[in-house]
């Protein structure tokens, strides 16, 4: 198994968007070797808020194969 992990910094009240933007997505779960995603969030100050996102993968061959995808699709995330 491979994790790979993200902190994303954001402004206070808008974390539950980016926490719904990997929990919803459908492309994610489509990608060979793709497990789960997992998301924390944790206020920072009264400004901003961390939103870690941990991404399993079966291997880190995977991980990276994701890496080379067509990089147009990561914004059409549904």
């Amino acid at each position: 198994m491979f994790i790979q992990a993200r902190k994303l910094s954001i402004a206070r009240g808008f974390s539950n968007a980016a926490v719904n933007k990997f929990k919803t997505s459908t492309l994610l779960p489509q990608q060979p070797g793709f497990h789960s995603v997992e998301t924390y969030v944790r206020s920072v100050n009264n400004e901003s808020e961390e939103v870690l996102v941990l991404i399993k993968w079966e291997s880190k061959k995977n991980w990276q194969n994701w890496g080379k995808r067509d990089r147009n699709t990561y914004w059409a995330w549904k």
